[in-house]
């Protein structure tokens, strides 16, 4: 069998390319950009971010009003649900029992009535496991299942996994994060084991006299005094127009929500998973580390039920699997990080290019430049 392969960190690509394989990745160190692929990366980037050129420009520039840290090649790319204030307090409580509880309840509403179920659930519930063929445990439901059952239950997975699992991971990635660069400042924002090094950072060409690819982010900003409750959250300076399309969406969502048991689309989830604490960081240092870089995760989580409703069966299949294997990574991560936590992080330290943790410029080249030093030596010791 082939060896699990690892989410790539090459320059953001929004085509479609072929379907995921079903093997997960182990996401733990840092391999070479030649060897690497990601399976996560095969899925087409959803439509939350694709945002057509010239569209949206005053949006882009209240985000970067608001977001004074954020580079000028933010104007015109971010969406208004980066500008919504997030909720206060968070539906997601940020622990791996947290999510566990979630698939219990969604096995409780799905096992006894759709059959094939039960081994999905039992595979979520389980440790990580590289060897899990999602893909043929999705296909087995196509088999023993009622027909039209298939397509419900896979797309309620989407939805379990982006507004459920994925959020609460995140949440639990970022606290640990904090406590990591709240003990060593310095560190490298590169580490692999971010939630937001699922994917490949966003990168644009800043304007100036020195035009160069830079990440695209968004800060980490205590929440405002007003201290926000509602499920989307309020907006400052962005157009009437987008907000009242986000509540009535938010209102249609939870509408959906009491009839079938799914979670409610949240607009402001980001800024809801990212909100710094009410008073902040302690340095400068750590403020920068802890800002949010955008990626194709951030549009999973802003899946709409319209999105997904219009997928064809194929793309479905592919998107589930994509997101249960991003869920999986990030589980996968944030165990490792509580490992190291327990040993005070030593395997982090030292120089950045020689930690096999941190990754090489996100802007990496194939071959020898776009290695570590210890993956130049490995492959200078096999010519």
């Amino acid at each position: 069998m082939a060896h699990p392969q690892h989410p790539s960190h090459a320059p953001f690509q929004s085509r479609p390319t072929a379907s995921p394989s079903p093997t997960p990745s182990h996401p733990t160190r840092r391999i070479p950009r030649r060897r690497a692929s990601s399976i996560a990366s095969t899925a087409a980037a959803p439509a939350a971010l694709s945002t057509p050129s010239g569209q949206r420009e005053t949006h882009g520039q209240n985000t970067n009003n608001n977001n004074n840290n954020n580079n000028n090649n933010n104007k015109n790319n971010l969406l208004p649900h980066y500008t919504l204030s997030p909720t206060v307090p968070s539906p997601f409580t940020g622990t791996l029992d947290a999510a566990l509880d979630a698939i219990l309840e969604f096995g409780r509403a799905y096992s006894s009535n759709v059959k094939g179920t039960q081994p999905i659930i039992d595979a979520l519930l389980s440790e990580v496991d590289a060897k899990t063929a999602w893909r043929e445990l999705l296909l087995c439901v196509a088999e023993k299942a009622a027909p039209g059952e298939t397509r419900v239950l896979w797309m309620e997975l989407v939805f379990l996994v982006s507004r459920s699992l994925l959020p609460e991971l995140v949440v639990e990635n970022r606290r640990m994060m904090l406590r990591l660069y709240e003990r060593k400042k310095q560190l490298a924002m590169r580490l692999v084991l971010r939630y937001d090094m699922l994917r490949a950072w966003r990168m644009e060409v800043s304007r100036g006299s020195h035009a160069r690819d830079v990440a695209v982010t968004v800060a980490s900003r205590p929440p405002p005094a007003h201290r926000v409750s509602a499920a989307f959250g309020r907006v400052d300076g962005v157009g009437l127009a987008a907000v009242e399309d986000m509540t009535d969406s938010a209102g249609r969502e939870e509408d959906r929500e009491k009839e079938g048991g799914r979670r409610a689309l949240m607009p402001n989830i980001i800024p809801t998973l990212i909100a710094a604490p009410e008073h902040g960081y302690s340095t400068h240092a750590v403020r920068e580390r802890m800002k949010h870089h955008v990626t194709d995760l951030d549009g999973y989580l802003l899946l709409t039920d319209e999105e997904v409703e219009g997928w064809g069966t194929a793309h479905l299949l592919r998107m589930a699997c994509t997101l249960i294997l991003h869920w999986q990574w990030l589980r996968q991560n944030n165990k490792i990080l509580a490992d190291m936590e327990v040993d005070e992080w030593e395997e982090l330290g030292g120089k950045a290019d020689e930690c096999e943790w941190i990754a090489d410029d996100v802007k990496r080249t194939v071959g020898l430049a776009g290695m570590g030093k210890k993956d130049k030596d490995k492959e200078k010791n096999q010519r």
